[in-house]
Formats: structure tokens, sequence, C-alpha cells
């Protein structure tokens, strides 16, 4: 979907795509729910560029580079809510070669991430901003297993603010909560750090 406002994408069975499964790119008001996505190349589902307004609910994906991309804040891209996905094995390399991939949802601007469950992923569970793109970000209840890192979120100069609650993360490789400055880690422990981020709030997440 390309700048087509309105466009309702559900229940869909894809499979075996060599980039993504579902992508709206600058489509307002966009509706992904109960589409079930397998053995893809990139990311599964993604909404990019100047959207504004998606709702992406109870879609499952086993078998991709990642998972969901809610993105582009610096194109305007904003207003998301992404609720009851089920994510997995996100392990595939990208066709366009080395490069942010791995990662079960990823979100920057006045995005609530509730309710997922993200298991066995190279990158991080939720992906939270990048640089100076990222305002107004929830994360919380959701279950994060098997991932190189639970929660990333940015720290980078210029960054806005993000919650993170009462999330289940077990099994984190590289980190539960970490700090990132775009594609670096600054914080390890974000659970311990938290004081030095007033931006952030960070409460009654179990790790396990």
């Amino acid at each position: 979907m390309f700048r087509a406002g309105r466009v309702i994408c559900e229940g869909n069975s894809l499979r075996g795509c060599a980039f993504s499964a579902i992508r709206y790119n600058a489509s307002a008001n966009a509706s992904v729910t109960g589409n079930n996505c397998a053995d893809l190349g990139e990311v599964a589902i993604f909404v990019e560029f100047g959207f504004e307004g998606a709702v992406l609910q109870g879609n499952l994906v086993d078998g991709a580079s990642s998972g969901i991309s809610i993105t582009n804040f610096d194109e305007g891209g904003r207003l998301a809510t992404c609720t009851g996905n089920l994510l997995r094995n996100l392990d595939r390399p990208p066709p366009q070669g080395p490069g942010l991939s791995g990662f079960g949802i990823q979100a920057e601007a006045d995005t609530a991430i509730t309710g997922n469950t993200v298991d066995r992923a190279d990158g991080p569970g939720l992906l939270i901003g990048y640089g100076a793109f990222q305002r107004n970000v929830l994360a919380s209840a959701n279950l994060l297993s098997d991932c190189q890192f639970g929660i990333t979120v940015s720290v980078a100069p210029g960054a806005g603010n993000a919650a993170i609650t009462n999330n289940l993360i077990a099994r984190a490789r590289r980190g539960a909560i970490v700090g990132m400055a775009w594609d670096k880690v600054v914080a390890a422990d974000l659970v311990a750090q938290a004081a030095s981020y007033p931006q952030l709030t960070i409460s009654g997440n179990q790790l396990r």
C-alpha cells in the first residue's frame, strides 16, 4: 500500500516472500490484523514513512529477517498500536546485506506496544527509537524470550521519552533493557542506570 489511506489488511496467509509480507508506505489509518506470515526475507510487516495512525493486532510471524517495523518519525511516521502479535524465529539475513535486522518489534513515535510475544530473535525483542527519533513510546506487558537483547531504547542526544513497564524478559543473551546511541550500547543495564535518564520510565519488569 502506497499513499493509500484507510486500507484494511486482514486474515491473509503469506509465505515465502523475498522481502516483506505486508508493507504500508505513507498510508494513514492502516489496519493490519490477523495475518499469518512465514518464511520471509526481510521485515515481515512494515508501516513506514509519512503515515499517521496504524493498528497492528493479532498477527503471527514465523521466520523472517525481523518482525514488525513502525518507523520513519523523521518523515512524519507516528501514532500506532501494536497489540497481541506473536513473532518468532527472526534470524534470516536481510537481502540488502548486513544491517539492522533480527528485531521483534521496532517503533519510534506515539506508539503503544502491548501484550506481544517475541521468541528467538537475533536482535532485540523490542527496539524503541533510533538516535534522536523517539517520542512517546509505551512498551508494556510484553513477553520476550531468547533474544539478543530484551529491549533496546534510544538514549542518544535528542531522544524523547519512553515508558518500559511490566514486561517479562527471559534469557536475553546480551542484556535485558539496554540504552543505545544509534547502533552503540551506552547503558548496558538500564534497570540499574534508569536514574541517569529522566526521560525514561522503567518499572515492574521481570527479568529471568
